[in-house]
């Protein structure tokens, strides 16, 4: 991972997409943004990732956005969620098209969007460390059927091995993690399974919120093909 020399400052403004920003229609639809090879932004253009600073503001109404490599399938998760006039923002880590470029989605509220790039990951195969970027997969929601009840103390994510993608030998992962709605104020922490949880936590959220944040988090016990995070 390379930090970049100078951080690239992209206002998004008007149309999300064709003439649908103005005064009384709410906004939806994406944007393409060229995040590599850009002049002064120290990101080469044979970047394969981009580490972003992604912040929202001025929404007319509540929705969310999702930032996810150019030309890929809209994923399901979202990496901010917005109420009306509110200003939030979230660390992207996201894999860059062949052409260098994210879309940056907003399923409403035709928000501005500040896009600060703050490094990025070299192309290659990955060794020593190396990122490997893929398009977000969902692998654990607490609303679904499958990974119900709600989080009330410590929950098992299975993250390796599973179908989204992360090959058995992955020793990290990153992570885009969302409360939703929970009955009260609190906190939630991402670490590795089989280590004292840390006194840090990864997001803080009141009652009612959705509070999304991105983490790197180690991979723990079981084995390098049982890969774990609580949360």
């Amino acid at each position: 991972f390379f930090f970049s020399s100078r951080r690239r400052h992209t206002r998004l403004q008007g149309d999300w997409s064709s003439d649908v920003c103005s005064s009384d229609l709410i906004g939806t639809g994406s944007r393409t943004l060229t995040v590599t090879g850009v002049d002064g932004s120290g990101v080469p253009a044979t970047a394969a990732a981009v580490a972003l600073n992604v912040t929202v503001t001025n929404a007319k109404s509540a929705g969310f956005l999702t930032v996810y490599p150019s030309g890929n399938p809209l994923p399901l998760a979202s990496n901010l969620n917005f109420t009306a006039k509110q200003t939030v923002a979230n660390n992207v880590t996201v894999a860059v098209s062949s052409d260098g470029q994210v879309d940056l989605y907003a399923n409403s509220g035709c928000p501005d969007a500040i896009v600060d790039v703050v490094g990025y990951f070299s192309a290659g195969a990955p060794n020593g460390g190396g990122f490997q970027g893929i398009a977000p997969v969902r692998v654990f929601d607490t609303r679904g059927i499958y990974n119900a009840p709600c989080v009330t103390g410590t929950r098992d994510v299975q993250i390796t091995g599973s179908a989204a993608g992360v090959p058995s030998d992955a020793v990290a992962v990153v992570l885009n993690v969302t409360a939703v709605t929970p009955s009260a104020g609190g906190f939630l922490t991402v670490f590795p399974t089989g280590v004292t949880r840390p006194t840090s936590s990864t997001l803080n959220y009141t009652a009612g919120s959705i509070v999304p944040n991105g983490t790197m988090v180690k991979i723990g016990t079981g084995g390098k093909k049982i890969g774990r995070a609580h949360v």
